[in-house]
């Protein structure tokens, strides 16, 4: 079968994208090419290419090839020319959507040509962040003052070059490279007396360093809910409070990032609307996936607020959440995760907007990832079949996955099977399942986090308690209510609360 580079990267390719793809190819070689008429072949193949397609014999017959002396080897050649033409395609779309590196770029021949004029202004260009907050602020200040603002040339000009994709963990880094092309460039300024280009190289690298840092104790942190594990990277009570102590506004990556450590690492509800607010404010300035990351603890710190029963942070979840698809920030490439999308249909599930939530799932199925859009699938139909009392069919959904892949599509699709006997009262049923869960959230220490393990385990003993409760002919109603009560209030980590606090009622 014939498995060139060119292959897997058409077959990554998604069928919008194809169309961009052609028009570049058509561009680059003329339709009577080889290498043309190979990538014709192979978007006529996409995006199953089956292996009877790609048999090399079948290939080798579009370029009438009875003359080829060794045609497995011409028809690498000729993938491999074709590879290097999709490369081409790869690296233009990464400088369009990554403006820094086109910057850096741009600023690099600048310094080769010995140009430190245009240097100096790609240089200016980056620190466009911090210049654009004192327009704003002075902005502000004179519409206060009741005058005009000042129409500064440089300000105006600097706009037009502002980078689109706002700033990233690369931007500190970009800057670093920027002051170190400054000083190495051609026939300038290294000569020149004293050491302000290295000073400020280094003050940049030690900024990059921390922006990294920062952002990967922060992924690291949210992570540990899901894998469990202690972050290898993180910081101590003391480095954090000088830290906000010394980080301001203008310094806008830093600043936020910093902060949303904070909340993940110290969680409280003053912490979670001041980060909201600061990100409501400042994330414009940065880019789309900066906002995402930094919209996962506000998240999660209202999905943990909810099942303590704090259900004021409905309302803050569903802003959230719809405030991170609406404006893309919660998307990777495009893609929504299983797991963002089940937050999004259950809340509106629970707030009995049930039409709504089936809207949703048709129109962000097409978004997973598809190698997990059936176990996702399963998962969330199970979820809104139970909330519109279709318990038979939610209960089945479970067990028509084998094996799932995502850890938390197999405890939804669990936990929807608990509730479903549970109301189609099929306890025996129940009870065997039950046991199975335990065992499942026990069985490998490293598949589950301990919250995980924690918050499920105890949903698994309270509906066991139930169970036991409504079996029990000797203890009067009003006993087991309150027996039930005291063992929820037990308690820290708890899933589907409100639902056991309704099943404790209807005893």
């Amino acid at each position: 079968m014939f498995n060139n580079a060119c292959v897997l990267i058409l077959q990554k390719i998604g069928k919008a994208e194809l169309k961009v793809l052609k028009a570049f190819v058509k561009r680059r070689v003329p339709a009577q090419n080889q290498e043309f008429i190979l990538f014709d072949y192979l978007c006529r193949c996409h995006p199953e290419f089956k292996a009877k397609d790609l048999a090399p014999e079948k290939i080798a017959e579009l370029f009438k090839a009875k003359s080829w002396s060794n045609p497995a080897k011409r028809l690498s050649s000729i993938g491999n020319e074709l590879t290097r033409i999709l490369e081409e395609y790869l690296v233009e779309q990464a400088l369009k959507k990554n403006w820094d590196e086109y910057e850096f770029l741009l600023a690099y021949e600048y310094s080769r040509l010995g140009l430190p004029d245009l240097l100096d202004r790609k240089i200016d260009n980056c620190l466009q962040v911090s210049e654009k907050l004192n327009a704003t602020e002075k902005e502000e200040a004179t519409k206060e003052n009741g005058q005009p603002p000042v129409n500064d040339q440089a300000e105006q000009d600097q706009k037009k070059e502002t980078s689109p994709s706002g700033i990233s963990v690369w931007y500190h880094w970009n800057l670093y490279r920027m002051y170190h092309l400054r000083y190495y460039s051609r026939d300038t300024v290294k000569t020149a007396p004293g050491e302000m280009n290295l000073d400020l190289s280094w003050e940049q690298l030690e900024h990059a360093y921390l922006a990294a840092k920062l952002r990967i104790a922060l992924e690291m942190g949210t992570l540990k809910s899901i894998n469990g594990k202690i972050p290898s990277v993180a910081f101590s009570d003391e480095e954090l409070t000088a830290l906000k102590a010394r980080l301001t506004e203008k310094d806008i990556f830093l600043f936020l990032y910093c902060h949303a450590y904070d909340l993940m690492a110290q969680p409280s509800e003053e912490k979670f609307h001041h980060l909201k607010l600061q990100l409501l404010k400042l994330g414009k300035y940065l880019s789309k996936d900066e906002q995402g990351n930094l919209l996962t603890p506000l998240i999660n710190y209202a999905s943990t607020a909810i099942r303590k029963g704090q259900d004021q942070f409905y309302a803050e979840a569903s802003f959230l959440h719809h405030y991170g698809l609406d404006t893309g920030v919660l998307l990777q490439d495009g893609k929504i995760t299983p797991e963002l999308l089940f937050n999004v249909i259950n809340l509106t599930c629970e707030a009995q907007e049930l039409a709504k939530a089936k809207a949703l799932l048709e129109k962000w199925t097409p978004s997973l990832p598809a190698s997990l859009q059936e176990e996702a699938l399963v998962a969330l139909k199970g979820r809104i079949e139970f909330h519109s009392k279709k318990y038979m069919a939610a209960a089945g959904q479970f067990f028509s996955i084998k094996r799932f892949n995502n850890h938390l599509m197999e405890l939804v699709a669990r936990t929807t099977s608990v509730q479903s006997h549970y109301e189609l009262k099929e306890y025996d049923i129940l009870l065997s399942f039950c046991m199975n869960f335990a065992k499942a959230l026990t069985r490998s220490e490293d598949r589950f986090s301990q919250h995980y393990r924690d918050a499920y385990g105890n949903f698994v003993k309270m509906v066991q308690a139930l169970i036991s409760a409504k079996r029990d002919q000797h203890t009067s109603l009003p006993e087991k209510q309150a027996k039930l009560q005291q063992k929820i209030a037990k308690q820290s980590a708890l899933v589907c609360k409100n639902w056991l606090m309704q099943q404790i009622k209807g005893l």
